[in-house]
């Protein structure tokens, strides 16, 4: 497939995630919905980084990049989006124990906050790089 065509498509679907993202947000008070749709937005991001890797080779970019004089604003995207990928498995585990003992709130939300700053520059770093 075209590689432009590729990068269109990950950046709608990078859109469309962020979209997703805010909307499980609005409905963090009824699990029952907040719940997949969270888990659907962590799919489909890790998805979105697969096809990226198949089309692009971004993870050995990545490496080069950081091993080499790259772009500061490719390397801020890429630590960004490790930030990103932290976060959901915090997301995760935090939520379980929130979901299950009703513990564990502030760091959920703390977490919750880190994620959506870095999720919304994420998105924006994708236009520029």
């Amino acid at each position: 497939m075209d590689p432009g065509v590729v990068s269109t498509i990950s950046l709608v679907m990078n859109l469309v995630i962020m979209i997703v993202i805010v909307i499980g947000v609005l409905y963090r008070f009824r699990p029952k919905v907040h719940i997949p749709i969270m888990v659907s937005c962590f799919v489909l991001d890790i998805s979105n980084v697969l096809v990226i890797e198949l089309n692009r080779a971004a993870i050995a970019t990545s490496i080069k990049t950081f091993s080499e004089f790259g772009s500061w604003l490719l390397k801020f995207h890429i630590a960004i989006s490790l930030v990103c990928c932290l976060c959901y498995v915090i997301a995760v585990l935090t939520g379980i124990r929130l979901y299950k003992k009703n513990v564990g709130r502030r760091v959920h939300k703390t977490n919750a906050v880190v994620f959506l700053v870095c999720r919304v520059l994420n998105c924006i770093t994708a236009f520029m790089v």
